[in-house]
């Protein structure tokens, strides 16, 4: 049927066949599009809505874990900056997987090309025992209180500016962007968060007993100075040629918690 005829049924069309198609398909694309705007600005008001009312306890964490992270960065930041140039330790390429491995002498028998038999020693390693916190070695870190001072300023801000706003009433856009921000910046604590419990096992008393143990034994894979006496890390290839590394008294308080995200 062409323009402007009249059908058997008597219905009169108002166009092709292919142009109604096409208007019954751009309709519904159009109904598709306007109903998933209406789900994700849902979405995102449920989400604020929910968490608008814990920023109050995560902004407390973070303050809290602020000084923490300041004294842990500190301490890195010392050992990173000597324990190549000065002690000449490699100690992230041999301690990075956590590992305190000794090197072992083994008697292996091998028989000849005549049919005789002989031993021959061989060397391998073994793990002498596991540690926690060795990422605290990694010369690759970023200091961990500038994520956490960050991470305060922007949630301090919607708390302030978006606890009493009618969020029905936002743009989407802006709406949308509060929501990404709340949720990646308490991303991005609870990592950091994470981080500092892993540096506090390596300063850990039973961390640094095991390491200097380990490092003066001499079939060590890396011989090694640890001991920690109160604030202070004594770090070196041996006792005689040992370095201090102060140690905040922030160093081992208690890391906050975050509220559930539920």
């Amino acid at each position: 049927l062409r323009d402007g005829m009249i059908g058997r049924s008597g219905e009169f069309y108002c166009g092709t066949s292919g142009e109604n198609s096409r208007g019954i398909d751009k309709g519904h694309d159009e109904a598709v599009v306007e109903m998933r705007k209406r789900k994700r600005r849902a979405r995102d008001i449920a989400f604020i809505l929910s968490q608008i009312p814990k920023l109050p306890q995560v902004l407390g964490a973070a303050r809290d874990a602020l000084p923490i992270a300041q004294d842990l960065d500190a301490v890195e930041a010392a050992l990173k900056g000597r324990r190549e140039s000065t002690l000449r330790m490699r100690a992230w390429q041999t301690l990075g997987a956590g590992e305190l491995r000794v090197r072992e002498s083994l008697t292996e028998s091998f028989q000849r090309a005549d049919g005789s038999t002989g031993e021959r020693q061989i060397e391998s390693m073994r793990i002498y025992a596991r540690i926690g916190g060795a990422a605290i070695l990694n010369p690759l870190n970023r200091p961990l209180a500038p994520v956490i001072s960050k991470a305060i300023e922007r949630l301090a801000e919607v708390a302030t500016d978006f606890s009493d706003v009618d969020l029905g009433k936002l743009e989407d856009t802006e709406r949308s962007r509060v929501a990404k921000l709340v949720e990646r910046e308490q991303g991005k604590l609870r990592e950091t968060l994470e981080k500092m419990g892993e540096r506090q096992a390596f300063l850990s008393p039973i961390t640094i007993n095991t390491l200097r143990t380990w490092g003066e034994m001499p079939n060590a894979e890396m011989r090694c100075f640890f001991v920690r006496d109160g604030e202070t890390l004594y770090v070196g290839r041996d006792q005689n040629g040992k370095i201090r590394v102060p140690v905040g008294r922030n160093v081992d308080l208690s890391i906050p918690r975050l509220p559930s995200r539920a």
